[in-house]
């Protein structure tokens, strides 16, 4: 058995995260006010307003029309506070991951975000050296996901998808249509997608999960 996890608001507390970012930035002189300005003009700038991941880089690069800083200062602290990431783990995620490991099932990452700042938040938070394969980056999950099958003798077809959104879901689902895809909406998340005909499953936490995977 093969299970996917997406990262961000499935194995760890991104929203939290995010909060203590707008800290780390206030601490360097750059006020919630700017910090969430700047975020929405980048925003506005995508087609139909909708940003599918942070770019750290651009978000600095915005924030110099708003205010001044000392840009190396900020950078330097947003690489200690990275380095922290472990501590935004959900209490579950590593209990889960341990629990297919030893059924000597196989765990993999695959996680959408803009390659630096999120390879950065993955490996800091020290959650690979637990899984088999971590896929981050700008990656399309559904095609990343049939090019790893690929490889595998019976073409994955005992696996899971474990995601917030639907339409990640919808994507791997449509690459993969026998792969089996659990909506995970924690109280916790950002998000509040509803299930479709692309998933299999829904749960609250990665208990009710490790219900209905492992078995």
């Amino acid at each position: 058995m093969i299970v996917f996890f997406d990262f961000d608001d499935v194995l760890f507390h991104t929203n939290q995260f995010r909060k203590d970012l707008k800290g780390v930035f206030k601490e360097q002189g750059i006020t919630e006010e700017f910090f969430v300005q700047s975020y929405i003009a980048i925003k506005k700038s995508f087609s139909g307003g909708k940003m599918r991941t942070y770019d750290f880089d651009r978000h600095v690069k915005e924030l110099h029309g708003y205010t001044s800083f000392d840009e190396k200062k900020l950078r330097d602290s947003v690489d200690v506070f990275l380095r922290g990431s472990g501590k935004y783990l959900f209490s579950d995620s590593l209990l889960i991951i341990k629990d297919i490991k030893n059924r000597g099932d196989r765990v993999a990452i695959v996680s959408y975000g803009t390659a630096s700042f999120q390879e950065k938040k993955v490996q800091s938070s020290g959650i690979e050296k637990f899984v088999d394969e971590s896929m981050v980056g700008d990656i399309h999950k559904g095609k990343a996901i049939r090019t790893y099958l690929e490889n595998e003798r019976d073409g994955g077809r005992n696996s899971w998808f474990i995601e917030d959104r639907e339409e990640h879901i919808r994507n791997v689902k449509e690459e993969n249509p026998h792969i089996q895809t659990i909506l995970l909406t924690r109280s916790e998340g950002r998000y509040g997608d509803s299930m479709s005909r692309y998933c299999d499953f829904e749960a609250k936490n990665m208990k009710e999960v490790k219900d209905i995977i492992i078995r």
